[in-house]
């Protein structure tokens, strides 16, 4: 057994005893253990230990034993979730290859429950601050450490994620860092703590790097909207847009020839095999679609399916989008519900921006919106490049948006700008007293 994996093992197992004295820690252990995924860096035991599994048994367990604790949370959003899987089901029944798509349908079955479960551990902001910064640093952690690499070794290699995970591939990193930007720069703008901030801001810096150097044109194209919608939503327009130009021009110089080379293939697309591939795949994905309800099931994309609805069935690919990788597997109705999902909590973060107008002690429900806003525009613009429709990411986010809404609606979300609690004013007490004439005075 390594060093790490003896390391691994002694810190997952021990937090499991505070799960069961706080079962909100198993919702923190479970989007650390989902984004991190600490056992791809070991070779050993620890590597073929189910640590997810675990912490979802453990903190459902540590519910069940305190359901004090635990407080029922649904909006429109999550119902069409709800339909958007069971539509799923329906789909998989009627499957081209059904044991493919049973597989999927498995694994989106447990994404939804992890996100459920952290719906219902949530009630206040601390515990919303600390599931957003599991979040953030546990994928900020692959940013940090191929940012610094790709530095040190001046961009001679791509930078991969977790292997055997949704984001293990160039392109699924360089998105994944990408949607965690902006909450990365939420932390930022509400920490006081100086050394947090510094911290912080070299996590951006080497997460851009990091980007950069996936050599992904999908990651590429979304750092642009990225970028453009992130200067629209902060309120530090002119720092940003002067950040932005210095470092751009600083980079200039030190970005490799090849990065150069992939980028230009954008333009050359009708020549580059993998964009041409894409093409074949999205307009299988329609044909499809058009011909069968439930379209061809999750994981279809074969030669099976390619010879009969593909122009070109020599090219089988991936939809390489999360658009066409829907309407693909999903068919027409999958795609409406998958476009329901997103519209309702756009506008449900579009509604606490509303609300938070003009309430300072509100900002931060107001900047976390539109950060959340910012990562589904790298999520909108990345994807469509990228086959990421059932990743966990944006589902955290939408639960990241309910949690924020509900603690608005409820009166919790008060906090003063240097981030205390707004100290409830208790009316001042009276003493009455009665004259001779029996009126009363009140003193």
């Amino acid at each position: 057994m390594s060093l790490r994996d003896l390391t691994l093992l002694i810190v997952f197992f021990g937090i499991i005893p505070f799960v069961f004295k706080r079962p909100f820690i198993g919702a923190l252990l479970m989007a650390s253990v989902g984004f991190l995924n600490p056992q791809t860096m070991t070779w050993g035991i620890a590597r073929t230990i189910p640590f997810a599994a675990i912490g979802v048994l453990v903190t459902a367990l540590a519910m069940l034993s305190k359901p004090k604790e635990v407080e029922f949370k649904f909006n429109a959003t999550f119902g069409w979730i709800l339909a958007f899987l069971f539509w799923g089901l329906v789909c998989t029944i009627n499957a081209i290859h059904p044991i493919y798509a049973q597989d999927e349908l498995i694994r989106f079955t447990k994404i939804i429950v992890v996100i459920v479960m952290t719906m219902f551990l949530i009630n206040d902001r601390e515990k919303l601050f600390a599931l957003i910064w599991a979040i953030a640093l546990s994928l900020g952690f692959w940013g940090i450490k191929g940012g610094i690499f790709s530095l040190l070794t001046f961009g001679s290699y791509r930078i991969w994620g977790p292997s055997r995970t949704f984001i293990g591939g160039n392109n699924e990193i360089g998105l994944a860092l990408l949607v965690n930007l902006p909450l990365l720069y939420f932390l930022w703008v509400h920490t006081q703590n100086k050394w947090l901030k510094r911290g912080l801001a070299a996590s951006m810096f080497f997460c851009l790097c990091a980007v950069v150097f996936t050599y992904s044109r999908g990651a590429f194209l979304g750092l642009i909207a990225t970028s453009g919608f992130l200067w629209l939503k902060s309120d530090k327009k002119l720092p940003l847009a002067i950040l932005g130009i210095v470092l751009i021009i600083a980079a200039i110089p030190f970005i490799p020839q090849e990065l150069y080379d992939r980028l230009e293939t954008i333009k050359t697309y009708k020549q580059d095999r993998s964009a041409m591939g894409r093409i074949n795949a999205w307009t299988t994905a329609i044909n499809i679609a058009n011909d069968r309800v439930t379209a061809g099931g999750y994981r279809h994309w074969s030669k099976a399916s390619f010879a009969v609805y593909a122009p070109d069935p020599e090219h089988v690919a991936d939809a390489h989008s999360i658009y066409f990788e829907v309407i693909g597997e999903l068919g027409w109705i999958g795609f409406f519900m998958f476009f329901m999902i997103h519209f309702l909590n756009w506008r449900t973060a579009t509604k606490i921006i509303h609300m938070c107008r003009g309430d300072p002690n509100k900002k931060w429900a107001s900047d976390l919106a539109k950060m959340i806003q910012v990562s589904f525009i790298a999520y909108y613009s990345g994807g469509a490049f990228l086959g990421l429709a059932y990743w966990d990411m944006p589902y955290y986010l939408m639960a990241l948006t309910l949690f924020t809404f509900l603690l608005l609606k409820q009166g919790k979300a008060d906090f003063n700008v240097d981030g205390g609690p707004i100290e409830e004013v208790k009316p001042t007490q009276t003493k009455t007293v009665y004259s001779d004439t029996g009126m009363p005075i009140k003193q």
